[in-house]
């Protein structure tokens, strides 16, 4: 068995140098797009596993030095910062996953090394030039789909109501980039974190990890209200970059909300409607109302801190992801 366990760590740097290979040669065909796609996930969920299956943090460090070394060879020099950051992200939830870390902490600890991978990006690209690259395909789209059969002055004039939507797009995008990061982030590091549980209980006998509720039991940890009542502090100070700090709060704390407000409606139609009527609900809602949902949603799931609309125990309250 020592044996076996100890071939871990060297099969999580065998696995991740071919993941890397495919990263750094594979990108010009679609499947090797797609591949590449998947490396910010694979390489970090293989390092978690291979902690779980064997908890030696020595031996990790010593094979994703050398995975490190060999990487170094095939990248440009900022580009190895991004292949750290998966190799710590994982290792990190490797270590959350046998330690019974609760969900948030799991997530910020994967999540954290990413911004390594943030941050080069936006030395390589700023994002400000990112808005405006964005801006120029979309009006070369809005180009090509306006009418040319309309007569010049009505085609004018349509794309110049497309131009002012173009133009409040790539404002509120250059307001709320850093909340949509974090948001992405939290995605990325919540896949992986699924991806490791699953993996690791089949790596590891006896392993079970902290047990996840149904979705239509989710519930946001209570500091999130904190969170979003900074951010409309903020706001309220109308004070610049403070102002848009206090909207970026307000879009994380609110989509998370909004995940446990969904959870909320589904408990709830679940309790009161057949499946015929949820599947025409939630398929209408997706086409015609989506956005409505959304903000409902976040409400909803707000109010469910203080009023527990599922009518769970009092003194547990929803199992919260956090």
């Amino acid at each position: 068995m020592g044996v076996h366990r100890a071939g871990f760590p060297g099969a999580a740097a065998l696995l991740t140098v071919g993941a890397t290979a495919v990263s750094v040669r594979g990108g010009g065909s679609v499947p090797g797009s797609l591949l590449v796609g998947l490396v910010p996930l694979a390489v970090p969920t293989v390092w978690a596993v291979s902690f779980v299956a064997w908890p030696s943090l020595r031996w990790h460090l010593v094979a994703g030095l050398l995975w490190l070394l060999l990487v170094a060879g095939w990248v440009p020099g900022g580009v190895i910062l991004t292949f750290v950051a998966y190799l710590f992200g994982g290792l990190g939830l490797g270590w959350a996953l046998l330690d019974d870390w609760r969900a948030d902490g799991a997530l910020g600890i994967t999540a954290l090394p990413l911004v390594l991978v943030v941050g080069w990006a936006a030395a390589q690209l700023p994002i400000e030039q990112i808005i405006a690259e964005f801006g120029q395909d979309l009006r070369a789209s809005v180009q090509q789909a306006v009418a040319a059969n309309l007569e010049e002055s009505a085609r004018q004039v349509q794309l110049a109501e497309y131009e002012k939507l173009i133009d409040g797009l790539q404002n509120l995008l250059s307001k709320l980039w850093p909340g949509l990061i974090a948001l992405g982030l939290l995605g990325n590091a919540g896949v992986i974190w699924l991806l490791g549980r699953w993996l690791g209980r089949r790596v590891r006998p006896g392993f079970t990890g902290r047990p996840v509720p149904a979705f239509h039991q989710w519930g946001m940890p209570f500091y999130l209200v904190w969170v979003l009542a900074v951010g409309l502090l903020l706001v309220a100070m109308r004070q610049g970059v403070w102002s848009q700090a206090g909207l970026n709060l307000i879009l994380v704390a609110a989509t998370l909300f909004s995940i446990q407000g969904l959870a909320v409606q589904i408990f709830l139609l679940g309790r009161i409607c057949p499946p015929w009527v949820r599947i025409v609900f939630w398929t209408a809602a997706a086409l015609f109302f989506a956005p409505l949902i959304l903000v409902s949603s976040a409400v909803i799931g707000l109010c469910d801190q203080w009023l527990n609309l599922r009518r769970f125990a009092p003194t547990a309250g929803p199992p919260r992801l956090g």
